[in-house]
């Protein structure tokens, strides 16, 4: 088995603000790229679809092996039926700043937290007094990411255990400066 990078690639389809895609990594070791992408597919459709807004969407991701010199990588796109995620959107809510998201601080086994930056697709109803969201958002990307983390073998960037109890903070974080260009086409509301 070998370590492999898998990227779930994002994007949003909120008409009150511009569309944008970004990326959360997670690490698995397995045995092929394929096996990596897999699992990153099943991470999105079982569990982390639960901690985003329905006008976010995982369109696909990107598994390739961190050892040197193998060139083992594959592009799987996630099926079009389970690209949404499935938190509900806010009736007649504007679309929260883009650049604020939530640092999501995975705890690992003998060293300190990963840290992931994720893009929940946040309204203006889900920030109060512009430093905190509310605790049924929070509370929910807590449930999704330590049910996905528990029993599974996922790891840091340095091979490491991450283990569930994961915490949440509000933060910024700006997005690419390519983020609104070559954008994946949005799948269906159903």
């Amino acid at each position: 088995m070998a370590l492999y990078k898998i990227a779930l690639r994002f994007s949003n389809d909120n008409a009150s603000a511009r569309r944008v895609k970004w990326s959360n990594v997670f690490y698995r070791n397995v045995d092929t790229a394929v096996l990596a992408a897999n699992s990153g597919i099943t991470a999105w459709t079982n569990h982390l679809n639960q901690a985003a807004r329905r006008s976010v969407f995982c369109y696909e991701v990107y598994a390739s092996s961190v050892t040197e010199g193998d060139s083992d990588y594959v592009v799987l796109a996630v099926p079009p039926g389970d690209q949404r995620a499935l938190g509900p959107v806010p009736v007649g809510a504007q679309q929260y700043q883009l650049n604020s998201c939530l640092a999501v601080n995975l705890p690992v086994s003998g060293s300190r937290p990963s840290r992931k930056f994720w893009r929940p697709g946040l309204f203006e109803s889900d920030v109060e007094n512009g430093t905190e969201v509310i605790t049924s958002l929070v509370s929910a990307i807590q449930s999704s990411f330590n049910s996905m983390l528990a029993g599974s073998a996922w790891l840091d960037p340095d091979g490491q255990a991450v283990l569930p109890a994961v915490t949440v903070k509000f933060t910024q974080r700006k997005l690419g400066r390519l983020a609104g260009f070559n954008l994946p086409t949005v799948p269906a509301q159903g």
